[in-house]
């Protein structure tokens, strides 16, 4: 009888049991996950950017606009506003690029017609255009070759700057100066990786990718016509003054150079970083909250299955010794 009264009691139990089981397993693949995420989040935070965002403001134009379809209109504007900033008290350095770090940049196709590795290929990389004081500006570690001039010009040779993971992943071991992109731009310095948001590959939500840099004077009209169409450049310069103050020299600047363009937004390098990982956050964060929730759950649920086994058990015991069960007999 006491056989067929736990057998019973057993059967009954089972649903909550396997209720409970489930309630833990669940939270633990949900603690797992949410840590791993948690991780993800915290490494990518400590991903070396490649430069040195602070002091530095910047400032979002729009240039998609009739006016500036034109390479030498652009190239004009960025020659008269750059130089009425590099003349400002406070402002160290001054310059312009399509994108910044930490920001999605555009990618190309492009071939190397004289690496007997990739001849026959089409390869892709990040391509932003940027002024002479750009690296300047960021502190991008020149690591061989040059930095851009003021002689580089629509009428000079065509060059480009790649960063070490385009060097690693399209050059190998292989001398990088000097080599030609599409058979006529020529690589003329290296500098340091620099994290980007990227849509293409397999670098993850914010690392480097293969990247070449290209001097803004010497891009083609139709190209920035179709770049300013999805891209916003920007501003951006190294300044010492305050922010309120380096903000009104911005304005002032553009305003100077052309009145009708307005400045669309400013952001310093850890509000950009901070926008483009957003997703992320939001991710680790709500999957924390889902598996503290499912422990909770399942610590009710586990509480509830004891307590109810307890009172269960309790009113089982009382009832065999009214029957005249020996105290021996019921803990066995």
């Amino acid at each position: 009888a006491g056989g067929a009264s736990r057998a019973s009691t057993t059967g009954r139990h089972w649903p909550g049991r396997l209720l409970v089981v489930a309630e833990i397993s669940l939270s633990v693949i949900l603690l797992a996950a949410a840590g791993l995420l948690i991780r993800t989040f915290a490494h990518l935070n400590t991903i070396s950017p490649g430069f040195d965002g602070s002091g530095v403001l910047t400032a979002s134009l729009s240039l998609d606009d009739a006016r500036y379809h034109d390479a030498a209109r652009v190239v004009q504007f960025y020659r008269d506003a750059l130089g009425r900033l590099s003349g400002t008290p406070g402002i160290e350095f001054a310059a312009a690029g399509l994108t910044l770090p930490d920001e999605t940049a555009l990618n190309t196709a492009f071939r190397l017609p004289d690496s007997p590795r990739f001849r026959e290929q089409w390869l892709t990389s990040n391509v932003i255009y940027v002024t002479p004081e750009y690296f300047r500006v960021l502190r991008i570690r020149l690591l061989r070759g040059r930095e851009f001039r003021d002689s580089d010009t629509a009428e000079s040779q065509p060059v480009t700057i790649v960063n070490e993971s385009f060097v690693r992943r399209y050059l190998g071991d292989s001398e990088p100066l000097g080599r030609r992109i599409d058979g006529k731009t020529e690589v003329v310095g290296v500098v340091a990786d620099v994290r980007h948001a990227s849509n293409w590959g397999n670098f993850g939500p914010l690392a480097p990718a293969p990247a070449m840099y290209v001097p803004a004077a010497q891009m083609e009209g139709e190209a920035l016509k179709l770049f300013h169409t999805w891209f916003s450049p920007s501003l951006l310069v190294r300044s010492s003054a305050p922010s309120a103050v380096t903000m009104q020299a911005l304005r002032d600047a553009v305003a100077k150079v052309d009145p009708e363009l307005p400045v669309a937004s400013f952001r310093t390098l850890d509000e950009i970083r901070a926008r483009t990982l957003v997703r992320q956050r939001m991710q680790a964060v709500l999957l924390a909250v889902m598996a503290a929730l499912a422990l909770l759950l399942s610590g009710v649920g586990l509480y509830g299955l004891v307590a109810h086994s307890v009172v269960e058990r309790t009113r089982e015991f009382g009832i065999r010794m009214a029957l005249g069960a020996t105290k021996g007999r019921v803990l066995s």
